[in-house]
C-alpha cells in the first residue's frame, strides 16, 4: 500500500510469528501489532499479556474532534472491568468550550458524576461539581446532597512514636509568614512551648522578624474575637489592653458591657468603657474580680494572708464578705475604722466553732452581741422562754385552767448580793435554787437535764400579784370591821 509524501498510508502488512504487524514506514517499525491472543501493541510488539500496550517514545496525544458547531467539546476515555455493563466504569473527560480559559479535565464515575475536576488555570475541585469547575485553587464540594468532609490522618498503625502529627501549614511570602493548624501527638514536633499532648494548636508567625501574629474570629465580615501574640484576649475589640477584655459598647445588645482584666484586676466588667482600673483597695488588698453595673458592682479580692473576699459597693456603702485564711467568716463595713469594721462574724476556732458574733470579733457564746438588741417581736429561749410582750389572747391558748399554789411561800425568799463569775460584775436578786427548794417549780427555769438554770420572773410576778390581791382582800375585811365600830373615821368616809 502507499500514499502521498504528506500523508503516508499503510505501506506494510506482514505476519510476525503468531502476530500481525502493520507499519507505515519500513519493515522494522512497530506502528501497530496484534498478537495471536488478540493483544494490541502501538509502537511496540512486546505486548506480553496486556490487552493494549503503547510505546510512544514521546508525547501521547488522545483527542476527539467535534466537527459540528457545538460550543462544548466532550472528549472521553473510558475504563471498565465489567462485561456488557457500565456499573464499574470510570471516564477520563476533557471538556472544552469556545474559550480555552475554562477548559477542564475530569474523572467521572459510573453515575456520570465528576469526582475530580482540574481547570487549565490550575484550580482543583474534589466532589460533585456537575459541569462547572472549582472556584478556588482547591475546592471541595458535595454538590446538592451529602456532607463535604476532609480527613487528614497520620500514624494509622498506632506505632507509639508521635512524630507524624497531622497538620495544615499556611505559607505566604516564601514561608516568611506562616500559619499552623496542627494536632499535637506525644512528641512536640513543632516546638511550641506549652503545647499539650493530643492538643489542637493554632498559631500565626512571621518567621523573618520572629514576630507572632494575632488569631481572630469573625462573623458578618467583622472581627469578633482576637487573641494577641502576648496572650491578651479581646471580644469586641481588636487590641485588648489586658489579659481579658470585652467591649460590647455600641453593639446591638440590650445592656452595654465592658470587661477589662489586668495585673491589678484579673477580671472587671463595667458599663463605662472609659473606666479601666479601679482605685487600689485600702490596706494592700489586691482586686481579683470586679463586676460593675451602673456604679453598683460586685468584686472579690485576695489579701496577702490568703483571705478570700467578696466586696459589694455602691455610692453609699462598701461591704466585704470575707473568708479568712484561719477559717472565720466576716462581714465588714469598710467605711468604719479598721478595729471596729467587723459587724458580723462566724467563728471557726476550736471551742467556739460555729459561734456567731455581732459587732465584735471576741466571741464567747453561741451568740455574742456588742451593743443593744431591739426586736419588734419576742426574743425567746427554749430554757428562759420569751422576753418582752407575749401573745396573751385566749385565741392563742388551750387547756386553760385555774392556777392553785401556795403563793405565800414566795415571801420566804431572801434577797442576796453577789458577783457574776464570768464578768465579775456586782448583782442583787434571788437565787433560783432557793425557789426550787421552796417547791415553787413554776417560777424556776430548768435546762434539758432538769438542772436549775434561773428564775422565771414572769411567773414570780404572777405569784406576787396573787399575794397582793389576797392582802388587799384582807385589808378590805379589816376596814369593814373598823368602820362598823368607828364610822366617823377618815378611813370609813
Amino acid at each position: 500500500m502507499g500514499g502521498t509524501d504528506e500523508v503516508p498510508y499503510v505501506s506494510y502488512i506482514r505476519t510476525d510469528g503468531d502476530g500481525l504487524r502493520i507499519s507505515t514506514s519500513d519493515i522494522d517499525s512497530n506502528d501497530l501489532y496484534i498478537s495471536s491472543e488478540g493483544n494490541v501493541g502501538i509502537g511496540t510488539r512486546f505486548v506480553n499479556s496486556e490487552k493494549l500496550t503503547i510505546d510512544t517514545r514521546g508525547t501521547l496525544n488522545l483527542r476527539t474532534l467535534n466537527l459540528i458547531s457545538n460550543p462544548t467539546t466532550l472528549n472521553v476515555m473510558s475504563f471498565s472491568t465489567g462485561v456488557f455493563t457500565d456499573s464499574d466504569k470510570w471516564d477520563l473527560v476533557s471538556w472544552g468550550t469556545v474559550s480555552d480559559s475554562d477548559d477542564m479535565f475530569s474523572i467521572r464515575n459510573a453515575n456520570e458524576m465528576n469526582v475530580l475536576n482540574i481547570l487549565q488555570t490550575g484550580e482543583v475541585g474534589i466532589g460533585n461539581f456537575g459541569t462547572s469547575g472549582p472556584q478556588s485553587l482547591l475546592h471541595v464540594s458535595a454538590g446538592t446532597v451529602g456532607d463535604a468532609e476532609i480527613i487528614i490522618e497520620t500514624d494509622t498503625d498506632d506505632g507509639g512514636s508521635e512524630l507524624d502529627n497531622p497538620s495544615i501549614h499556611l505559607l505566604q511570602d516564601g514561608g516568611g509568614i506562616q500559619g499552623l493548624i496542627a494536632l499535637m501527638g506525644i512528641n512536640n514536633q513543632y516546638g511550641i512551648n506549652g503545647a499539650r499532648n493530643n492538643a489542637l494548636v493554632l498559631q500565626a508567625k512571621h518567621t523573618l522578624s520572629n514576630n507572632y501574629g494575632h488569631l481572630q474570629l469573625a462573623t458578618n465580615d467583622q472581627v469578633r474575637m482576637t487573641v494577641e501574640p502576648k496572650g491578651n484576649i479581646g471580644i469586641g475589640t481588636y487590641n485588648p489592653s489586658a489579659l481579658f477584655e470585652v467591649d460590647a459598647s455600641g453593639k446591638d445588645n440590650k445592656y452595654g458591657t465592658h470587661i477589662i482584666g489586668g495585673r491589678s484586676n484579673v477580671l472587671m466588667v463595667e458599663n463605662d468603657p472609659d473606666l479601666i482600673y479601679e482605685t487600689p483597695v485600702p490596706f494592700g488588698a489586691r482586686t481579683n474580680f470586679i463586676i460593675y453595673n451602673n456604679n453598683h458592682y460586685f468584686k472579690t479580692k485576695g489579701t496577702s494572708d490568703g483571705d478570700a473576699n467578696l466586696v459589694l459597693i455602691n455610692e453609699r456603702g462598701d461591704w466585704t464578705l470575707q473568708a479568712q485564711s484561719e477559717g472565720d467568716f466576716r462581714i465588714n463595713n469598710n467605711v468604719m475604722p479598721i478595729l471596729t469594721r467587723t459587724r458580723f462574724m462566724i467563728s471557726n476556732q476550736p471551742g467556739t466553732q460555729g459561734y456567731v458574733g455581732i459587732g465584735t470579733e471576741t466571741i464567747t457564746d453561741e451568740l455574742t452581741v456588742d451593743g443593744d438588741i431591739r426586736a419588734s417581736g419576742n426574743i425567746c429561749s427554749d430554757i428562759w422562754g420569751c422576753v418582752g410582750g407575749r401573745l396573751s389572747s385566749q385565741r392563742y391558748k388551750e387547756n386553760i385552767q385555774p392556777l392553785n399554789d401556795d403563793y405565800y411561800r414566795l415571801l420566804e425568799l431572801e434577797p442576796k448580793t453577789f458577783n457574776f463569775i464570768e464578768t465579775g460584775k456586782d448583782g442583787i436578786g434571788y437565787i433560783a435554787e432557793d425557789l426550787d427548794a421552796l417547791g415553787l417549780e413554776n417560777t424556776v427555769v430548768y435546762n434539758q437535764e432538769g438542772v436549775v438554770e434561773g428564775i422565771n420572773y414572769d411567773a414570780v410576778l404572777v405569784y406576787a400579784l396573787e399575794i397582793i390581791k389576797n392582802q388587799q382582800n384582807e385589808i378590805e375585811d379589816l376596814k369593814a370591821i373598823i368602820c362598823s365600830e368607828y364610822p366617823k373615821e377618815d378611813l370609813c368616809k
